[in-house]
């Protein structure tokens, strides 16, 4: 028996486009649009069986906020700062392409 939850809120924060450098008829500009987030995590998952582990039936969480970079085909950047019940904490960034 397992249960996840989830729970994300964004809000846009600003949009601008940068001209290219180069002439390509295609992209002209560079957009980005930057997007503040708050979310939320949390996760049951029950063993009849115990291991040797301090997560093992135990209700887990995690929560944070960050700023998503969303670019030129939908290239997004996420820079995080997260935290859980074990008290482990930390900044991370991540990138996603769009194709």
């Amino acid at each position: 028996m397992a249960a996840v939850a989830k729970y994300t809120v964004k809000k846009k924060l600003l949009s601008f486009k940068i001209p290219f450098p180069f002439h390509i008829r295609q992209l002209p500009n560079i957009p980005f649009t930057f997007f503040a987030k708050a979310y939320g995590d949390l996760g049951y998952a029950y063993s009849e069986r115990e291991f040797e582990s301090r997560l093992n039936n135990r209700l887990l969480y995690t929560g944070g906020f960050g700023i998503d970079i969303l670019t030129v085909y939908g290239i997004n950047i996420n820079l995080e700062y997260s935290f859980n019940q074990l008290g482990e904490n930390g900044l991370f960034l991540h990138g996603k392409g769009g194709f």
